[in-house]
């Protein structure tokens, strides 16, 4: 197998839908059909162009900048609070986003990105910081490397976050030199504690401007000079001990910061580092001695002369290696992944938070709720190293507990059982009727509904107990047809339903629906 070379024949539909599930939140039967034909590189050509979407807004339709953090309120209880309920707005607008086969893409780069230069709303505490944020991180994901870790050293959130803007020449803070090293660029054991305190010396003067400013004026960041350290940086010999020069005047932050950036490009663990962590979220958690020598490397090797991202996942994505077999199957699900891919694959409406802002407000409190209970709640990473499966021992498996497991089941009943609480319902009849090539076959329907759910091959020992005990429930094979066939005239649509909904609530309860 040519592992970086670019897979060229059109894809069949299982190849689709694991690009989907991997690239977006999974795969839709009208997707299956609108991409019949695609090759991979057409499909990333197409899906990674989406337009940027509406800033969020409150229930009277103004975005939150117009507003300022906490107006019109002048008691600084309700700004609190009022603010609180913006930030809940924010993730609320991110997860209906998501819900958008069209944006999958971009939304499941955004959140990769998110959980990799992490900050947590709740410790932010200013609706616009927490957007700005999230702007910087949209117009970078497929940018520059380079660009986007000055613009995100740079941003208010994080300045905010990780202690930036309290560090000054005179009270040096480590905090966010540390991470940009370890969490950001290249991992733990390539930096020494002398460095650390070099590069927060390096960052010294950058402030967060109207923070909690119940005023409408810009959210931004400023460079003092004033609070800069102008004295020389000397780093070790992990960076062959570079001398940064201390720069005065009011571009000495953004030359200094450009020049430590480059150094620790230059380091050739860099470009390994985000290759490896782009490979954990698309293709699997494992990497081997085999996959490091020849993919890893490979594009490490690419991407580091100019830090390009898109030509590199655009690479990755499109590759021989990331359709092996092999690999499919080769994730457990994130609650994210699970919950907004039952709803993809089931095609529920995308609902219009303009035009149903009643029911879109019900359904994303609802998914915010649940995906919370599930331990991932967007923006509220328990660490800065983002959520645990993704870095911790054993990665995607300690998604999966007895309460988690649980939890994803009674969302999938809930969604099919038609009395549900998500203000959509699943009409399994139609959704059926709508990409099964021979409904009034069992053997062809299981089969069929099993490709579009699942992402690895059944064994036939299955799909008999599939069909004979969850869909026909001891009733002859050989009498489906005349019941399918008939249905619209004899009006059995609802003992279809009744045959149907069970198959479905079973399939998507096991263990094989976890996987992507």
């Amino acid at each position: 197998m040519a592992w970086t070379a670019t897979r060229t024949q059109p894809l069949a539909p299982a190849d689709i839908a694991h690009f989907l599930r991997r690239t977006a939140f999974g795969a839709s039967p009208a997707q299956l059909k609108a991409y019949k034909g695609r090759t991979a590189a057409e499909l990333f050509d197409t899906l990674s162009k989406v337009p940027a979407p509406p800033p969020p807004t409150d229930s009277d339709g103004k975005t939150f900048h117009d507003l300022g953090w906490g107006a019109p309120e002048t008691d600084q209880q309700k700004r609190n609070q009022l603010d609180n309920q913006r930030r809940l707005q924010v993730k609320k607008w991110w997860l209906g986003l998501m819900l958008d086969p069209q944006r999958g893409f971009a939304e499941k780069l955004t959140l990769f990105w998110q959980n990799h230069f992490v900050t947590e709303s709740d410790t932010i505490q200013d609706v616009r910081f927490q957007h700005r944020y999230l702007e910087t991180i949209r117009r970078n994901a497929l940018g520059n490397f380079r660009t986007f870790v000055i613009d995100i050293t740079q941003d208010p959130a994080m300045l905010r976050y990780l202690n930036g803007t309290e560090n000054t020449k005179d009270k040096p803070n480590e905090n966010y030199g540390r991470e940009l090293m370890e969490l950001f660029t290249l991992g733990r054991g390539f930096y020494t504690e002398s460095d650390v305190k070099e590069a927060a010396r390096v960052l010294t003067g950058w402030k967060a401007i109207n923070y909690r400013n119940a005023m409408t004026e810009v959210i931004s960041s400023r460079f003092l000079a004033g609070q800069h350290d102008q004295d020389k940086k000397i780093f070790s010999e992990n960076f062959q001990n570079k001398t940064i020069e201390g720069r005065p005047g009011d571009k000495g932050g953004d030359l200094e910061l450009g020049e430590m950036v480059d150094m620790i490009f230059a380091h050739p663990e860099s470009a390994r580092f985000i290759v490896r962590k782009l490979y954990r979220w698309y293709f699997t958690g494992e990497i081997s001695d085999e996959v490091e020598k020849n993919f890893i490397e490979p594009l490490a090797v690419g991407f580091r002369k100019d830090r390009e991202l898109n030509p590199l996942i655009r690479q990755m994505l499109t590759s021989d290696h990331f359709f092996d077999p092999a690999l499919r199957g080769g994730q457990i699900r994130s609650p994210l992944d699970f919950v907004m891919g039952s709803f993809v694959a089931l095609e529920n409406p995308v609902l219009s938070r303009e035009k149903e802002r009643e029911k879109y407000d019900n359904l994303t409190n609802n998914l915010l709720y649940r995906t919370k209970l599930m331990e991932m709640e967007v923006m509220e990473q328990p660490t800065v190293f983002g959520w645990r499966p993704y870095y911790d021992t054993g990665y995607y498996k300690i998604w999966i507990s007895g309460t988690t497991l649980g939890l994803r089941g009674s969302l999938t009943d809930t969604l099919v059982s038609g009395a549900n609480r998500f203000g959509v319902e699943v009409d399994t009849l139609e959704w059926v009727a709508s990409f099964v090539s021979e409904p009034g076959d069992p053997l062809v329907l299981v089969r069929e509904v099993w490709g579009m759910l699942m992402a690895v091959e059944p064994s036939q020992a299955q799909l008999d107990n599939l069909v004979d005990d969850a869909l026909l429930d001891g009733i002859p094979r050989y009498e489906w047809k005349e019941i399918w066939d008939k249905y619209k005239d004899k009006g059995l649509e609802d003992d279809l339903r009744n045959r149907l909904n069970p198959l479905i609530t079973y399939m998507l309860r096991l263990a094989e629906y976890q996987l992507a």
